[in-house]
């Protein structure tokens, strides 16, 4: 049975845009489990995307992710200064 991860994937929905940059972590929302549970599964752990507006308007996204489950406390406002330069 197919999966549809575009219905539930937290980094497509508008409300998460308002941040500038979205934590991947297991309180996202509880529709999204059966698409971070996959993520598990290949090997994906923490990430984190930023939304990126550019001059013409056009929408896009930026993401990084990583293997290790080891937590490295990060704070949003530092998060978004490095994501920002």
């Amino acid at each position: 049975q197919a999966k549809n991860f575009l219905a539930i994937d937290p980094v497509l929905n508008p409300e998460n845009f308002s941040q500038g940059h979205l934590m991947w972590n297991d309180d996202l929302s509880s529709e999204a489990q059966p698409l971070w549970e996959a993520a598990r599964a290949h090997g994906l752990r923490r990430g984190v995307t930023q939304y990126l507006m550019l001059p013409n308007r056009a929408l896009g996204f930026l993401s990084f992710s990583r293997s290790s489950a080891r937590e490295i406390p990060i704070l949003s406002d530092e998060l978004q200064l490095k994501m920002q330069l």
